[in-house]
């Protein structure tokens, strides 16, 4: 086998080599093998094979499948099931609502309470009332839920 192997890249495709190339090709010896066998880059015994109409072209042969899409995890809530619990959630903040909140917030009304007043979380609630720089209780609460 040593006079067919090719000793450097590029080098032509003796006759002897082509013989070894059908031979083994048909009697059921991959590209990837042959390759390894005759001291040649894949690519170039895939080409002479195609040259040799034993095999399709290689630009021809489909490409590695992509790995199957990771299924999409499922939510851990919607805005539907949010809204069953805090029927205002994720709903736009209107200016009256801040002035109500201000006001409530400054007559001492816990951040509990005002969840349940304005049907929101209590992370709403006390975002909002960061937001809107309420004062009163309820805006401690807020710092200390994470504000």
């Amino acid at each position: 086998m040593a006079p067919i192997k090719a000793t450097h890249p590029g080098q032509a495709w003796t006759r002897e080599a082509i013989a070894y190339l059908e031979k083994h090709y048909r009697a059921g010896k991959g590209p990837e093998q042959l390759a390894a066998e005759l001291g040649r880059s894949e690519e170039s015994v895939r080409g002479k094979l195609y040259d040799l109409a034993l095999a399709p072209r290689p630009s021809d042969l489909p490409s590695d499948p992509r790995p199957a899409a990771e299924p999409e995890a499922p939510r851990a809530y919607t805005v539907e099931a949010k809204r069953r619990a805090h029927p205002n959630a994720y709903k736009p903040w209107e200016p009256e609502d801040d002035q109500r909140l201000a006001e409530r917030c400054a007559q001492g009304i816990s951040l509990s309470e005002l969840s349940k007043i304005f049907g929101r979380n209590e992370g709403a609630i006390a975002s909002r009332l960061l937001k809107i720089q309420a004062q009163g209780p309820a805006v401690e609460e807020a710092w200390e839920y994470g504000g």
